[in-house]
């Protein structure tokens, strides 16, 4: 979920129950997330969840705005060459990992 659940400003009724809550962050997700990011994932053949992961993991690795563009060339320059990315960021959500499931 990771990624999906956006972030913004949200007017939430008080007594909703987190499945509301989480409808109502992915809904906005799905608002932002534009045809134009689904058509650029298509273009540079990765999956939307590939572009959400790496999206965290360079705001995960990233100090300040500036570094983001950085670590971003990085991260798909060693993705092309079949490199390990060898970022704190992956090592750390890798760690949360057991088969597939986040056991954070």
């Amino acid at each position: 979920m990771e990624g999906y659940l956006f972030l913004d400003t949200y007017y939430i009724p008080l007594k909703a129950k987190e499945e509301k809550i989480i409808d109502i962050m992915l809904k906005r997700f799905n608002e932002i997330f534009s045809e134009e990011y689904k058509k650029r994932a298509e273009e540079i053949d990765m999956s939307i969840n590939d572009i959400i992961t790496i999206a965290s993991l360079i705001e995960k690795e990233a100090a300040n705005d500036k570094e983001r563009s950085r670590i971003s060339g990085v991260i798909y320059n060693r993705l092309k060459k079949g490199m390990p990315l060898q970022i704190d960021a992956f090592s750390e959500q890798n760690r949360k990992m057991k088969n597939g499931i986040n056991i954070a």
